[in-house]
């Protein structure tokens, strides 16, 4: 079944090698209806799996933090080594992720692969930056993140309070992003150039 599933080969216009994955580098089209009159020109109505880049790409960044937390925290000395709650929830997010990608990054021969397969991975990146945001807004998850090996946050009221205003820009942000990307996440019907707007990438096309 492995050598079957592996090889498998039909070539489609929204084929995306698995190693694209974590950045949506090519979503795949669900669904996509064009008329040429209306909408002051020519209208388009689809459903796309475009990604909000700061949620999606932040949850990369966030999954990378946690792996280096993890890492420093088992490289550590093991009389000053601390197994807290923070890095056992990072490796299970680890763990989740890694277990959802990398059967298929060990598939590169198989060419009929597409992004929506990486859903599985979406709770995981999400949590990953939940908890990487709410570090920086210093919130405790089991214990304080200044005793895990490795991370040194500052902790007076300056620094909290500016880390605390980035994060709620950022929340800001995505939430508008959010907001810009629904009409062509669920289906609504929008002027051409609206849709071609969202193409900020080559392969989101």
């Amino acid at each position: 079944m492995f050598k079957w599933h592996s090889t498998l080969s039909a070539p489609h216009p929204y084929q995306a090698d698995a190693l694209t994955w974590p950045l949506a580098l090519r979503p795949t089209a669900m669904y996509e209806v064009n008329w040429d009159k209306g909408c002051g020109g020519g209208c388009t109505a689809g459903i796309s799996a475009l990604p909000n880049i700061l949620v999606t790409w932040g949850g990369v960044a966030a999954l990378l933090v946690l792996l280096w937390l993890v890492l420093r925290s088992f490289a550590s000395h093991p009389s000053q080594r601390l197994v807290s709650s923070l890095a056992t929830a990072s490796t299970f997010v680890l763990v989740g992720y890694l277990s959802g990608w990398l059967p298929w990054v060990l598939t590169l021969s198989r060419s009929a692969v597409f992004q929506f397969y990486a859903v599985v991975l979406t709770p995981f990146s999400a949590l990953a930056l939940a908890m990487v945001l709410g570090m920086l807004c210093s919130v405790s998850i089991g214990e304080a993140p200044a005793r895990v090996p490795g991370l040194r946050l500052t902790f007076n009221e300056d620094a909290i309070r500016g880390r605390r205003v980035a994060v709620a820009l950022f929340l800001v942000a995505a939430t508008v992003l959010a907001l810009l990307f629904f009409p062509v996440w669920s289906g609504m019907r929008v002027a051409d150039w609206f849709w071609q707007a969202h193409m900020w990438l080559p392969g989101w096309d």
